[in-house]
């Protein structure tokens, strides 16, 4: 997965019933890695199931937040990147 364009952000994903997971861009390689923090510059929430469909290219991200199964705390825009690059 590329993150071009995407520099120096702190990137949270929280999966329901499971945790959450900071992908760091400040340097690269990236950091990926379990976390508790409140500190990013987006957060995406959903099920695994949505993130797995969102992947794998049967679930849409725009539908998904457009129906509230996927909820984005923090910059729109940097989410709405980060859309782009997980439908590739």
């Amino acid at each position: 997965m590329q993150f071009a364009g995407i520099k120096d952000k702190r990137i949270v994903f929280e999966i329901e019933d499971e945790g959450k997971i900071l992908i760091n861009t400040h340097e690269v390689p990236y950091e990926i890695e379990e976390t508790e923090t409140d500190d990013y510059d987006v957060k995406m929430r959903a099920k695994l199931s949505v993130f797995e469909g969102i992947l794998t290219g049967t679930q849409d991200p725009n539908m998904a937040f457009m129906m509230g199964k996927l909820k984005v705390d923090g910059s729109t825009g940097l989410a709405m990147k980060l859309a782009s690059v997980l439908e590739d």
